[in-house]
């Protein structure tokens, strides 16, 4: 009997194989996560707002701040879309009301000054003083490393 393995069912396999694995990593995390629900993420560019999506998803008990200092994304990888006149500046515009307001996510517009790991706190340029238990930088591709002290 030939069993041949199409490239449609190894993909399925290798899917179903690499989800089982995440969520044996995933799941003995969770109760431990899950005790400290103060989380705080900086930069809501592609990476911090993916970031705090499937948070959210992943937990919703959690207790989740973006801080951004702008108030819309421009989604850059499209923007040669804008060039070529395929789509404008509006089209390729992303605001966070659907962080706001679908994920019940705490959005700041404001600027990240220090971090503190031994307090768990971020101190925000309008003064503000945010405290986590579990933080996330995502600076994005314009990361300068002396902008944020204690980084």
């Amino acid at each position: 009997m030939d069993h041949k393995l199409s490239r449609r069912d190894f993909s399925k396999l290798l899917l179903a194989g690499t989800a089982s694995s995440a969520l044996g990593m995933i799941a003995p995390s969770l109760p431990a996560f899950a005790a400290s629900n103060r989380v705080v993420i900086i930069g809501g560019g592609f990476g911090g707002a993916t970031a705090t999506k499937y948070l959210r998803k992943l937990d919703p008990s959690l207790s989740i701040t973006l801080v951004e200092p702008k108030t819309v994304f421009h989604t850059c990888p499209v923007s040669n879309w804008v060039i070529t006149g395929l789509k404008t500046i509006p089209d390729i515009t992303q605001s966070y009301t659907a962080l706001k307001n679908r994920y019940r996510v705490n959005v700041i517009t404001d600027s990240a000054v220090a971090i503190n790991p031994s307090a768990g706190t971020v101190k925000l340029k309008s003064g503000k003083t945010l405290h986590y238990d579990r933080l996330i930088v995502s600076p994005g591709i314009d990361f300068r490393w002396d902008a944020i002290q204690g980084f």
